[in-house]
């Protein structure tokens, strides 16, 4: 008979029922394994399910139906054994994803209607039905896939299946990026992580190296604003080197494409002298295809990656160039990010009406790019352009803006940059304690995602030391660590209850520079 488990017990045993995934065949199994075991080292050992509850034997399974249920791999095997033609070849298949997947995903890898083979595998529990967000989900547990994985290699199928699936997560990056008409959100993308990471192992390994570029940088932005920009880069480095060692080769455009989104990745985390090393390279590989369009955007690049460099009259320089480039090219959205790049500069030492005007030539061809729309760049930049005059009705109204779309399509990490610039607002409108709570939310955010603070840095750095100074230390650390407790989206959700200027008692549209506040670096007063 059992026993009731000891309280210390329950926290190991919900270990082993969630690594088990609530096959109830594991679960018997591992039951009788407690009988050997206690609940804490069968927890340490739960990760290789097949080998813990089998003992590793790799023997065939048992023909005898009362030593069917000896071991997971027999169980599966035996039902692997009963499933017609058409449902082993789905369920081989299947094993390539790596969790849940939409319908959509399986008629991908199909050549027909996968409903029936597809049905049959639920049916007999070897594919688990969850919710979605749009519908149905399906899985497979993973000691399934494991012993499917095996068969589809065995069997010579997934050279085509792991093609397939790269194909498939191209797709679901192109869908959920692509659209005129909407902005871009990069939430559809989180639940496919993993997809696309099972998708770039084979690729780094032995499958299409050209997939492998194609999808590190269509997920260019999901890298930079989840705070993965360095994973991106690891993924790339591998592809290079496998480039190298099997004389792979893939199209100028493509390699010119993954370079440029080397150099984005590296900027966002820091390493700007990086980022201008892989600017180089996909400039040259560029000019070699001979497309315009590309080339400028590349350019547009270095602007930004000489300012992280404090390289600040060259950047300027570099922008100008590139702008008056696409303009005579008839391209200027190629340009954006050096019109970005320039009005930041212009802002920076003090040109404000002249960073406003480049701005407002900018908004139309923001609208018209999704992604663009969606990170709300030129808000941004307003905003600042507004606190450094002043304004603290058309800063607040400008970066409530920003912080809104950033957060509703998924730009977390812009999201943050949002945050400190409405603490700079809450500082000069004369809500230190709000604007301490917001620093810290910021940082915190950073924190968590392994964000380099970026161009603005310093600006945040002086404001947050002259609302440590107008509190005191004591006051500032308390309310700052109540800050870095909120997540990301909490942070938000307060930042966007601070109230308008003009609906605070007393308040006036035009404030001047608080003494205790500093202009941005670079600006005299």
């Amino acid at each position: 008979g059992g026993r009731e488990p000891a309280s210390a017990e329950i926290a190991d045993l919900e270990r082993i029922a969630a690594g088990l995934d609530g096959l109830p065949l594991a679960l018997e199994l591992a039951a009788a394994r407690l009988r050997v075991l206690a609940p804490a080292q069968l927890a340490a050992r739960i990760e290789d399910v097949l080998c813990v509850l089998d003992a590793g034997g790799e023997a065939e399974p048992p023909t005898d139906p009362a030593a069917r249920h000896q071991t997971i791999r027999a169980a599966v095997a035996w039902s692997y054994r009963t499933l017609g033609p058409s449902e082993a070849w789905l369920l081989r298949r299947l094993s390539v994803f790596a969790g849940a997947v939409e319908l959509s995903a399986i008629e991908w890898l199909h050549d027909g209607d996968p409903l029936a083979p597809l049905a049959t595998l639920v049916d007999k529990s070897m594919v688990q039905v969850e919710p979605g967000r749009s519908g149905a989900t399906y899985r497979m547990l993973d000691p399934i896939r494991a012993f499917a994985a095996k068969r589809l290699a065995e069997a010579g199928e997934e050279p085509e299946a792991r093609g397939r699936q790269i194909d498939w997560c191209l797709r679901s990056v192109s869908t959920s990026l692509g659209g005129v008409s909407a902005a871009v959100s990069l939430y559809a993308l989180d639940p496919l992580a993993e997809e696309f990471r099972a998708a770039l192992r084979w690729t780094v390994s032995t499958g299409e190296i050209g997939g492998g570029f194609a999808i590190v940088s269509g997920l260019r932005a999901w890298w930079c604003e989840r705070g993965l920009a360095r994973e991106g880069r690891m993924w790339l480095f591998r592809l290079y080197d496998r480039m190298g060692t099997t004389g792979g080769t893939v199209p100028d455009a493509e390699l010119a494409e993954a370079y440029h989104t080397h150099a984005v990745l590296a900027g966002s985390d820091g390493e700007h002298g990086e980022a201008l090393r892989f600017l180089d390279q996909a400039e040259d590989v560029a000019r070699r295809c001979g497309d315009p369009a590309l080339s400028t955007r590349i350019m547009a690049f270095r602007g930004p990656a000489l300012m992280g460099l404090g390289r600040h009259d060259e950047a300027e320089r570099t922008c100008r160039d590139v702008i008056a480039l696409a303009q005579r090219q008839g391209l200027p959205g190629e340009a954006l990010f050096a019109v970005y790049a320039l009005a930041e500069l212009l802002w920076r030492r003090g040109a404000l009406d002249r960073a406003a005007a480049l701005l407002a030539t900018a908004r139309p061809i923001e609208a018209a790019q999704p992604p663009q729309r969606g990170r709300r760049t030129v808000d941004m930049i307003l905003g600042l352009v507004a606190l450094s005059r002043g304004d603290l009705v058309a800063a607040h109204e400008y970066l409530l803006v920003a912080l809104r779309s950033r957060m509703r399509h998924g730009f977390h990490a812009r999201a943050g940059e949002a945050l400190s610039a409405i603490a700079v607002r809450c500082a000069l409108g004369g809500e230190p304690e709000m604007a301490a709570r917001l620093f810290g939310a910021a940082q915190a955010a950073r924190a968590r995602m392994h964000c380099a603070p970026g161009t603005f840095g310093s600006f945040w750095a002086d404001h947050h030391g002259a609302v440590r100074e107008r509190l005191g230390d004591a006051t500032f650390d308390a309310t700052y660590a109540e800050g870095g407790g909120l997540d990301l989206e909490e942070a938000g959700a307060l930042a966007l209850t601070v109230e308008h200027p003009d609906l605070v008692a007393g308040s006036v549209r035009f404030r001047g520079g608080s003494p205790s506040c500093p202009p941005p670096p670079g600006r005299t007063r």
